[in-house]
């Protein structure tokens, strides 16, 4: 049996101090993350007439599951639009179940679930074109389960998660006047953890214990907040008039940045919703979590790590050893646990390569 790893490296990070948020003097330099990385070899059968390519929509350490894409000759098809899901184990390097869609159904997201795959998907109406009828599918073999549906002329599903056998999801719906929310699947019953009807859109961050971490929109504003079944426990409110906002999650924190007036990064304290403020320049940053660390990938490709110590935001770069073979790809990532993530490189027209990143 072949091994997933086909290049691994042990790699110190060394640590140059970036910012005053949490200051640290040179006797209590703040220790860098130490990781292991592994490439990991994907080969999938694509079809290369259609330009297919695939996405990874979710991975446990063990197996992946990808969405495999092309073009389509419904130009109103935009987005996430699979036309399968495919399989594909670690160890074995080799794809297993493909699961495909039916005529005029893109899918979206998928998950394992009990025997088979949970996955989302739209309907297209070809007449006045446009995808306007989203399901949730549980498929075993050949048979297909409808557990959720509803209306929507885009394909919302945003989130899906799985924590302790339980799954989670964002849906939007228009079949009964305007609503969002986000419900969970159990032992093949949905229920409705938190429903909305005056916002613009809902993500599902981050699913710890049974307290759900969303993400609510509008026009001029996002808000997170911590649900634990119809309970708030907090909520933070950011002003996005002329600027954006990006953020993700680790056990502890919640890190927001957002570029308005002022560049800003926020941690709030998952358990009471406590916030810390730290002013700090960076270009439009994507963000991964591992352990107790936050990875940053600026617009130029710059990078640094920040964690969350007392009262203080702690930001320092990235300093790759030169013999690294690889700059780690930090805009597209997978949580994997909470030492381990997956990381993805390459843009659609570029043969993408994938990491495992384990802390030490």
């Amino acid at each position: 049996m072949k091994k997933y790893c086909v290049a691994a490296l042990s790699l110190m990070l060394a640590a140059v101090l970036l910012t005053g948020c949490g200051k640290t003097s040179s006797n209590e330099q703040m220790k860098a993350p130490e990781f292991e990385v592994s490439k990991i070899n994907v080969n999938l059968k694509l079809n290369a007439e259609r330009e297919e390519q695939e996405v990874l929509s979710y991975s446990d350490g063990k197996k992946m599951i990808f969405r495999i894409q092309g073009e389509h000759e419904d130009e109103f098809v935009v987005g996430a639009s699979a036309d399968r899901f495919v399989i594909y184990d670690f160890a074995d390097e080799s794809a297993g179940k493909e699961y495909v869609m039916d005529k005029d159904v893109y899918g979206k997201l998928a998950v394992p679930y009990k025997d088979g795959l949970l996955y989302s998907c739209y309907r297209v109406d070809r007449r006045n074109k446009h995808p306007y009828h989203w399901q949730i599918i549980y498929q075993k073999g050949d048979k297909k389960m409808v557990i959720d549906q509803g209306e929507e002329e885009m394909n919302v599903q945003e989130s899906m998660i799985v924590e302790d056998g339980v799954i989670y999801y964002t849906y939007e719906d228009w079949s009964d006047g305007y609503h969002c929310g986000v419900r969970k699947l159990e032992d093949d019953k949905t229920v409705t953890v938190a429903e909305y009807d005056n916002i613009d859109g809902i993500g599902l961050m981050k699913v710890e214990n049974g307290i759900c971490y969303i993400s609510m929109w509008g026009d001029k504003s996002v808000e997170y907040s911590a649900i634990d079944g119809k309970k708030v426990l907090w909520e933070k409110t950011f002003d996005v008039n002329d600027g954006n906002i990006r953020s993700n999650a680790n056990d502890e924190y919640l890190l927001c940045w957002q570029n308005g007036s002022e560049e800003n990064l926020t941690a709030i304290n998952l358990k009471n919703g406590e916030a810390i403020d730290c002013d700090i320049q960076l270009k439009d940053p994507s963000m991964t979590t591992i352990g107790d660390y936050f990875l940053i990938e600026d617009e130029n490709k710059n990078q640094y790590y920040a964690v969350v110590e007392g009262d203080q935001i702690k930001v320092e770069k990235l300093e790759m050893p030169e013999e690294q073979q690889y700059k780690l790809p930090l805009s597209y990532s997978f949580s994997t646990g909470k030492n381990s993530a997956i990381l993805v490189s390459g843009n659609w027209d570029e043969k993408r390569e994938y990491y495992i990143l384990k802390l030490k």
